[in-house]
Order: C-alpha cells, then sequence, then structure tokens
C-alpha cells in the first residue's frame, strides 16, 4: 500500500480515554482541521503512528520496573467522528482513536505515559486502510457471478466476429464519427448479453470515446438495466462522466465516492453533497441578509432569494417527477414525497414574508411606521434558517432518491465497495470499467458485488500498472491487473483499438512494432495533418523532425551520494532540456501549453523545476509549462515532448520497465524530443537500445555540438530568486 503523506499532526488536546472489554485502548481528542491531511476517504480508517517523547527508562516490550517506561510510538487507527463544536472559525474536529495492544500488561504503563505526556503528542499519517478492508473483505467474501469460471480458470469466451462492411443503414447518433475498428467494438458488444470481455486501447487510440459511445448506445437500448461505470482514480471516472453529460440527460446520471476537487460542472450530479448543493446559495443570501440594512437593497436580496427559492423546488420537483424504469425504494419515494410538501409550505411562507415586504414603502418613517412588523429582516432570516435545516434533515432522501433513479452510477473500484452503495442498490447488469490495466485484481474484483451480467473492461497491460510501493508484494506481482494476466500471461481472447490519432507517423512506428505487433497504425488524418514544427518559421531544419535524440554528455547522480535507494538526477541534462524549452518559448514562439518536460525519476523533477526557475523571466509566461514523471503523464499528451532519460551508467533502473518507456514515448502529438547518453543507452539491456538502433537507422540523432549551435546555453550562475540548487 502507498504512504507518501507525512503530515504531522501538533498542539493534540486528548479529552477522554478509556479501556474496553476487548483490550484497546481508546483515545479521543481535538484537533484543527488544518491539520488533518487532505486524504480520499475523509480520515476514515487511517492507520497512523503516535509519536511520544523519549524516556529514561527500559524499553518497552519487557517487564517495565518503572513508573515511566521508554516508549517512542504506538500504531493506532484513526477515525473522524461527525461532530463539531462551537467555534465557526476554528471547526475542530473530534478524531477517535482505537489503539489495540498485544498484551493487557502494557495497557496502564500506556495509559499513564499518554495521560502524563497529554497536549504533547505527535501523530505521523501512515496509509489508509479503507481501501486494503474493502479489497480484503471482497475476496473472503468472493460473490457467485455467471461468469466466475472465465477469470478463475482463465477461460474467456471468443468475441463474436463479422467483417468490417460499409454501413448500409444509416448510422445512429451514438455511432456517428467512429472509424470502422470502433464502430465494429461496439456493435460486437451489442451481441453479447453476458460475460467478461477485454478491450485494449493503445494511446491515442479513442478509448474513452469508444466507451462512451457503447455506453450511450446500450443505454438508450436498455432502458430498465442499471449500469456502473468505474475506474481505479477518481479523475478517470469523472473524465467519464464529463463526456457521458454530453450525450445523456444529467437525472438519469449519478457520481457517488469521495467530494475531494468536484468541479463545478459535476456538482449537479454528486449524490453525497446534493443537499449541500442546493442549499449553499442559501447561506450565502442569510449572511448577507443579517447585515444589510438599507431597505432597497433589502428588496433586492430578497427579490433573488425568491427566485432562488422558486428554482430550487422546480429543480427537486424536477427530479422527483421526471419517469424514470430504475427501482426506488418505497421509503425513499414516502420520504422524498413528505420532504416536498414541507418544502412547498416554507418556500410559500417565505413568498408571503416577501409579498408584505414588498408593499411597504421605501422611507425609513414608512417602515418604522408599518405594523406588518413581522416581516423585519430576521424573520426571513429564520425562514431561511428553517427552509436551510429542512433540507439538511432530508439530505438521506435526497441523496438516496437521486441515485436510485439514475440509470448509470460512475464510482471508483474502492467506491463501488461502500456498504451504503450496496443497501441503495441491489444490482447493475452492467459494468464497464476504464482503466482496467491500472487497477488491482481485488480492486477489480469490488463491483462483484452486485452481480453483473455482463463485465467491459477497457485499457491497455501495455502501459504502466497500478503504483505499488512494498517491494515484496511487486515480487508477487501484486502490481499486476485481472487485464494483465488475462492476455499477457494466459493469452485470453481480446479485442484490440487499432487506429491511433495522436502520435505522429514517424512517433507511432516503433510503438507499434515494440509493443502493438505493427497493429497500432495512424489514422489518414493524422498523416495529413500540418505539424507545428513543419509549419514554424523560426525552427532549423535540424529540428523539424517529428523524432530527435538528443546526445547529451551528462552523468547520472543521486541526493544521497552513494545511496542506492536515492532517486537519480543528471544536472547537465537537466540544464540542455530547459534550455531547448526556454528555446521553443522565448525565440520559436510556441507556447508552454504545447510542451511537456517528462522523465524517469521525481528527483529529477526537481532538478528541471529548480533550472526552470533560474532561467525564466516571467513566470506567468511558464507557468503551464507541465513537468511530471512518466506516471504523473500516464494519460496526458503535448504537442511536443522533451524527454530526460537522466541514466548514464549501464543500469538504467527505471528504464528497464518497458511499460514506463511505452507511456514515455507515446504522449507527444508532433514532437518526441528524447535527450541522453546515446553510448550508454544503446548498450543497456532495456527498450532503448532498440528505439536507439531505429534513431541511427533513420539519423535522427542530434549531437550536443549540434545541439548547442542552435539553442543558446542559459545563464545558471545568475540566481532569480531563492532556488537551493545541489
Amino acid at each position: 500500500m502507498a504512504a507518501s503523506k507525512t503530515e504531522d499532526f501538533d498542539d493534540i488536546d486528548i479529552d477522554e480515554q478509556e479501556v474496553d472489554e476487548t483490550g484497546e485502548i481508546q483515545i479521543a481528542f481535538w484537533t484543527y482541521e488544518r491539520d488533518l491531511p487532505k486524504l480520499d476517504h475523509g480520515f476514515f480508517n487511517e492507520a497512523v503512528l503516535i509519536v511520544l517523547p523519549e524516556l529514561e527508562s527500559q524499553s518497552f516490550g519487557r517487564k517495565s520496573t518503572f513508573s515511566k517506561p521508554k516508549l517512542e510510538g504506538i500504531l493506532a487507527i484513526a477515525t473522524r467522528a461527525p461532530s463539531y463544536d462551537d467555534e465557526e472559525n476554528n471547526q475542530r474536529r473530534k478524531v477517535k482513536l482505537k489503539i489495540t495492544l498485544p498484551k493487557q500488561d502494557y495497557q496502564r504503563d500506556v495509559i499513564n505515559v499518554l495521560a502524563e505526556f497529554k497536549g504533547q503528542l505527535r501523530l505521523h499519517w501512515l496509509c489508509g486502510l479503507t481501501p486494503a478492508e474493502r479489497m480484503y473483505e471482497i475476496c473472503v467474501s468472493m460473490p457467485s457471478v455467471d461468469f466466475q469460471q472465465q477469470f478463475i480458470q482463465a477461460d474467456l469466451l471468443q468475441w463474436p466476429s463479422f467483417p468490417l462492411e460499409k454501413q448500409t443503414q444509416p448510422l445512429s447518433l451514438e455511432l456517428a464519427g467512429l472509424n470502422d475498428v470502433q464502430r465494429n467494438v461496439i456493435e460486437q458488444l451489442q451481441n453479447v448479453e453476458s460475460g467478461l470481455w477485454l478491450l485494449v486501447g493503445p494511446p491515442g487510440t479513442g478509448k474513452t470515446t469508444t466507451a462512451i459511445k457503447f455506453l450511450v448506445d446500450y443505454a438508450r437500448k436498455n432502458p430498465n438495466h442499471r449500469i456502473l461505470i468505474s475506474a481505479p482514480s477518481n479523475q478517470a471516472v469523472r473524465v467519464l462522466l464529463k463526456e457521458a453529460l454530453r450525450f445523456l440527460p444529467s437525472n438519469s446520471l449519478a457520481l457517488t465516492g469521495i467530494a475531494k476537487n468536484i468541479p463545478d460542472h459535476l456538482q449537479e450530479v454528486y449524490v453525497h453533497k446534493y443537499a449541500s448543493y442546493l442549499f449553499k446559495p442559501l447561506i450565502e443570501y442569510k449572511r448577507q441578509l443579517k447585515i444589510e440594512k438599507n431597505i432597497e437593497n433589502q428588496k433586492q436580496l430578497l427579490n433573488s432569494i425568491n427566485q432562488c427559492l422558486n428554482l430550487l423546488q422546480e429543480k427537486i420537483r424536477t427530479l422527483f417527477d421526471t419517469p424514470t424504469q430504475m427501482h426506488v425504494k418505497e421509503n425513499v419515494r414516502r420520504g422524498m414525497n413528505n420532504f416536498l410538501s414541507m418544502l412547498f409550505e416554507e418556500t410559500e411562507a417565505f413568498s408571503q414574508l416577501y409579498q408584505n415586504f414588498s408593499s411597504i414603502g421605501s422611507n425609513a418613517s414608512s417602515w418604522r411606521d408599518s405594523k406588518k412588523t413581522e416581516n423585519s429582516s430576521n424573520n426571513f432570516v429564520d425562514e431561511l434558517e428553517k427552509i436551510i435545516n429542512l433540507i439538511q434533515k432530508n439530505a438521506f432522501y435526497l441523496e438516496s432518491f437521486m441515485l436510485q433513479r439514475s440509470q448509470i452510477v460512475f464510482a471508483t473500484l474502492i467506491s463501488s465497495g461502500r456498504k451504503w452503495l450496496r443497501k441503495q442498490i441491489d444490482s447493475f447488469s452492467m459494468v464497464l470499467l476504464d482503466e482496467a490495466a491500472q487497477a488491482l485484481v481485488p480492486e477489480t474484483l469490488i463491483p462483484l458485488y452486485f452481480n453483473p451480467s455482463l463485465y467491459i473492461q477497457i485499457g491497455d497491460p501495455n502501459q504502466l500498472p497500478a503504483t505499488i510501493t512494498s517491494q515484496a508484494a511487486r515480487n508477487k506481482g501484486y502490481e499486476h491487473s485481472m487485464m494483465h494476466w488475462l492476455i499477457r500471461e494466459f493469452s485470453q481472447p481480446h479485442e484490440m483499438l487499432t487506429i491511433q490519432y495522436r502520435m505522429d507517423q514517424e512517433i507511432c512506428h516503433w510503438i507499434s512494432r515494440q509493443y502493438y505487433e505493427n497493429r497500432l497504425i495512424t489514422a489518414p488524418e493524422v498523416i495529413q495533418r500540418k505539424s507545428v514544427l513543419q509549419e514554424n518559421r523560426f525552427l532549423p531544419a535540424l529540428f523539424k523532425n517529428s523524432s530527435l535524440f538528443f546526445n547529451v554528455n551528462g552523468e547520472e547522480n543521486r541526493r544521497g551520494g552513494s545511496d542506492l535507494t536515492a532517486s537519480c538526477f543528471n544536472l547537465i541534462e537537466a540544464r540542455k532540456v530547459i534550455d531547448m524549452a526556454y528555446y521553443l518559448i522565448m525565440s520559436c514562439g510556441i507556447q508552454p501549453t504545447q510542451i511537456g518536460i517528462i522523465t524517469f525519476y521525481a528527483e529529477q523533477v526537481n532538478i528541471l523545476i529548480e533550472n526552470l526557475q533560474k532561467v525564466m523571466r516571467d513566470k506567468n509566461k511558464f507557468h503551464d509549462l507541465e513537468i511530471k514523471t512518466v506516471d504523473g503523464f500516464q494519460g496526458g499528451e503535448k504537442d511536443i515532448i522533451l524527454v530526460s532519460a537522466v541514466r548514464t551508467s549501464e543500469s538504467v533502473g527505471f528504464l528497464n520497465d518497458w511499460r514506463r518507456l511505452n507511456v514515455g514515448m507515446s504522449r507527444a502529438k508532433y514532437g518526441r524530443w528524447i535527450f541522453g547518453k546515446f553510448d550508454s543507452l544503446i548498450r543497456s539491456n532495456s527498450d532503448f537500445s532498440s528505439l536507439l538502433s531505429e534513431h541511427v537507422e533513420r539519423v535522427t540523432v542530434v549531437s550536443q555540438e549540434q545541439l548547442s549551435a542552435h539553442v543558446p546555453n542559459n545563464d545558471y550562475t545568475q540566481r532569480r530568486g531563492h532556488v537551493k540548487f545541489p
């Protein structure tokens, strides 16, 4: 499991502690909201380390003869309770920790130490336990599904096949604009009703487009089938949802899962915050109403509030009345009906207050002399408070109804394992999993709770798998996806999209030959399109080639010197890459948004950014220049990609991972320019050797002298800003 966050929690104020009958010590304490790390699962079921001051005594672990044992740390599970104190500005949240001890003999010592150092404890966040818990749970329970034997025994059905022929009938809206291969895949899937099906989508082949077009086609032809759309990451799920909203009505879609960084355009379909999404404008209106004293301004404000309430009521009424073929549970439907009745009463009461208030003259004296004192701003604030509270109290019915009436639910694999979701929805007819090659096998099993008859996995096992930090887990093959095992290890039937729309033909050539058996071809419109390199009149002829290798005589280093576990960097290479980026932007007029810089090492990212900070004069101009590791760039693309290889020794480390190389070499649309030490890389036992051999054949290797002749070196000795440089 990954554990990358290192936030500490200071100034812990223990509120209560107890030992239950199972031997667990429970501690409740207050800590500031700002001190909690921003975790995907809202700090629920998280592993933490309680660090205590070191004491002069025997080691904790032997029977203590002193009242103050030496205790350096305690592993604990932390869960944030949904309670607040009265300080609105501080919003301190109560967090309850459970500490399980190996022997009950230690309980008294631990309690004594915790009590003595109350307020002096530090917490280190280690990792989240929720994903592991849900994956473990599905593996233990392993619900039976119709196609279970297909993946257990690696015995998948052959894809239904029929020749690619031109359509004799007009294409449906869903299939219009697709190429023959994409359309053939969708038509094949239309002929299956059950089973596990694997679709490989190489870089730039439009797998997301194909997935969405199939989804729209399937949903419209099967209006009574409920569908789960999933992916390992929130970003991938939201990309799919954004595309689905272009073709399907929003009231048929629902997004569930965590609330972290939900974009505005998806708020209306996000289930868990739908109630707050509705009353959030009312809270702001209430704040304004409390401080506004001018009668005319109050009238304008109240008019806006009245309109907002009418729209809110109309929105909820539309949600409730729009027909759906999905099953909504009776208690939820009844609760929504009662809620609408009460909401109507409260909005009518507000509307009546507003009408009475509007009849009062604008003269201040007429306001004071009026007998309608019940129409004061305090009355409106109280009425708004009632409406906000009403929506909050009925959040369960709102969110449950919104989810249950939706035909298509979007959720990450981990989120789909929530017990709350299983209580709301009994089953999904079809599960469509995107980025399947980045999902762990236990993650992939989680949707089986819903007993789908059809499970479609879309991804590319030739690109990066899930990130696993444990070497022991990687040695056991834990990072590999179900798609990887079935396709690469057991040669199971699958279909592949073969027409790519991203890369220049020269860039695609080696990738197709090396990783896709020469099946990946470039679309005719990509071959015919104008290249930003060829069109740029400032670029020398040498730099108009789409695939270049710049031979840089650099040297790899590590932050820790000889520490082989430290990340690598190459200072000279970093400078040459930044020089090139600076040259393209400042001398050739290419926009920073068109350029991406990729490297295989996190430390080289830091060095590249430090170099960029030294030479840039206009921070805003370079703000959109993306510098990331290969892992961070998976799924992305740029017109020009500058690749920093870093390694100069015979052992090439990460470069030996052919999947990482495939991703790094396939991000560019018009120009893929690699910076590295040619002699070292061509002798390596990695796929770089094959790539550079192709470059030699095509005469696209640029010497350091040729590079320097065209691209001036920046002055790195003059520091601009306080940048610490190694």
